[in-house]
């Protein structure tokens, strides 16, 4: 039923890709191949209210083969990432500028003073990987199994 969903969003895959294929069951192959063609779906009419640099992430990796899919360095080079790579660039001249000051980054006044002063303690690529490192921890909290 996944597979079946699965194809059903990103199209059947070639012969090429699925002789590709690093499984050690050949009757993986045959099905595959034996199986209809399906075309696969727009992301664009999925997902209509994502930006472009979004579709295009996915489509790079919604890929059948997980060879044909972006690498996390090359994900990271996507448009998507442009304003982070923006405010990455203004964090790391060595002081928050008052333009960030004022979209709010770095704003923690509702984690009270300890974490003020645990956070002015850290250089600003610090600041930034341990903001990561919460956010992260944040996200994987609420992860459903």
């Amino acid at each position: 039923m996944q597979l079946s969903r699965i194809l059903e969003i990103i199209g059947s895959p070639t012969i090429e890709q699925i002789a590709r294929l690093k499984v050690p069951n050949q009757n993986v192959r045959k099905c595959l191949a034996s199986a209809p063609f399906r075309p696969g779906k727009n992301l664009r009419r999925i997902y209509p209210s994502c930006s472009i640099p979004a579709i295009d992430i996915l489509k790079h990796l919604l890929r059948f083969n997980p060879e044909d899919r972006w690498t996390s360095a090359e994900l990271l080079k996507s448009s998507y990432f442009d304003i982070m790579r923006e405010m990455r660039s203004t964090w790391t001249k060595g002081s928050v500028t008052e333009e960030t000051e004022k979209a709010g980054y770095f704003n923690f006044e509702y984690e009270g003073a300890a974490w003020d002063s645990q956070l002015a303690a850290l250089s600003v690529e610090q600041q930034f990987i341990r903001l990561r490192d919460l956010l992260l921890k944040e996200a994987t909290f609420f992860q459903t199994t």
